[in-house]
């Protein structure tokens, strides 16, 4: 019986909210995003793992900003997320977050070229 070729893997350092780790992960890669911020890391926690539906959350991003705006609603527009469900384009177990610094958690890692 032999065994199935495991997917590619990728590391994906200041993954942020993790939406290009989900993109990754979709296109048939195994998925880890690596981030430092704790702020950014429950975010994306509960955006990969808490939605169920597209635009289920309002956030108003820019409603602390006083610079670059050329009128009020720009400072007060709405956001919409997740603007796509992680959950509808990633296989089970292709996608993964860790927590640290990328320069102590990647420094195992091989390299392949």
């Amino acid at each position: 019986k032999r065994s199935q070729p495991q997917p590619p893997r990728v590391l994906l350092p200041g993954a942020g909210l993790g939406r290009l780790c989900a993109e990754v992960a979709a296109a048939g890669f195994e998925a880890q995003g690596n981030e430092f911020s704790y702020f950014m890391l429950l975010t994306a926690a509960f955006l990969l793992n808490s939605t169920s539906c597209q635009d289920q959350w309002t956030v108003h991003p820019w409603v602390h900003m006083t610079c670059n705006n050329v009128t009020n609603e720009d400072q007060l527009r709405a956001v919409g997320v997740p603007d796509v469900v992680s959950s509808s384009l990633v296989p089970p177990g292709m996608l993964s977050m860790c927590a640290g610094d990328f320069v102590v958690r990647g420094g195992h890692l091989r390299i392949v070229h």
